[in-house]
């Protein structure tokens, strides 16, 4: 009777467990409308722009907060212009990345003479499509750099 029991709870442990695990919720992003850095800049015409349409823009992390010199945002480039992007909080972005923004819900604004990309959530609006891409810089004379 003992080695039944036994055996029995033992069956009963063994096929009573769950062995499906839960996936995690997969959130998807709206791509919308692809534009480059360049055209997202011309939208501002002097004050802020709150932008709610589904648009995107594709970029390289150019300057992150890992050293310690900026807190809260990074810096992007594609080929046509660069951007400082405020993040809302810290976090996981970091340089050589290559991500879309969701622009919807993010402001375009100008802080003392440099234009940004504000109200960014690395949660809702930041998606990384690839890690650690290393890119070579582009050399520039300081006759090229000052006109």
């Amino acid at each position: 009777m003992k080695k039944s029991l036994i055996i029995l709870t033992v069956a009963i442990a063994l096929f009573s467990c769950k062995k499906e695990y839960d996936t995690p919720p997969i959130t998807t992003l709206p791509v919308g409308e692809v534009i480059t850095l360049d055209s997202l800049k011309k939208m501002y015409q002097g004050s802020k722009v709150s932008i709610s349409e589904d648009l995107s823009v594709y970029a390289f992390v150019t300057m992150d907060e890992v050293d310690g010199n900026i807190y809260k945002n990074i810096y992007m480039q594609d080929s046509t212009a660069a951007i400082n992007v405020r993040m809302l909080a810290s976090g996981g972005m970091y340089e050589g990345d290559y991500v879309r923004i969701a622009l919807k819900g993010t402001v375009l604004d100008q802080y003392n003479g440099t234009m940004q990309l504000d109200s960014v959530d690395a949660d809702i609006n930041l998606i990384k499509q690839v890690a650690g891409q290393h890119f070579a810089p582009t050399h520039y004379s300081i006759s090229e750099v000052n006109s």
